[in-house]
């Protein structure tokens, strides 16, 4: 019995990933469903996966977009389009649904994001072509990875204009 103990005590030590190393490892991206996410999650200890009964969860009705945490609160994940939340028993949580937008590891810049990109997602970010000229195309190459960055919610649209306006002078 004292085997078995120690092995479950190896296993929950050794046996586990945590949040930072799925990052590192490039398992976490924006656009994955919640189920995807729990796919990825399993293999975290316990504190820190958020599909787990005393996990932590706070939804937007109006905004319809949640946030998503492990009790540990170590990484808050952020998702939108979300018509049903997480829902946990005693036992098992229904993970609902929703796209994962992204993720933080502080609850308050988490809650920013709820609110900054409201329309911003929903609206398609045109694609310069280059032109001819190199100095244009350098102004062409900032401003497409402008708006990289604004689609993966690197800046927010204020700080997207404040740039645009700085390239484009």
């Amino acid at each position: 019995m004292k085997i078995k103990k120690l092995i479950l005590i190896f296993f929950l030590l050794y046996g586990c990933a945590t949040t930072e190393s799925i990052i590192s490892d490039g398992k976490l991206y924006s656009g994955m469903s919640k189920e995807s996410l729990r796919n990825v999650l399993i293999d975290v200890y316990p504190s820190e996966d958020a599909f787990i009964p005393d996990s932590f969860s706070e939804y937007n009705y109006s905004e319809k977009k949640e946030i998503i945490s492990g009790s540990s609160k170590k990484l808050f994940y952020v998702f939108k389009n979300v018509n049903k939340p997480i829902d946990c028993g005693l036992i098992l949580c229904k993970y609902g649904d929703g796209t994962l937008v992204s993720w933080h590891y502080n609850l308050s810049n988490a809650r920013n994001a709820l609110t900054s990109n409201k329309n911003i997602n929903s609206q398609q970010q045109p694609i310069i072509k280059n032109i001819s000229s190199n100095n244009n195309k350098d102004h062409v190459d900032a401003l497409n990875e402008l708006i990289e960055d604004l689609k993966s919610g690197k800046i927010d649209e204020f700080e997207f204009n404040k740039k645009k306006a700085d390239i484009l002078k």
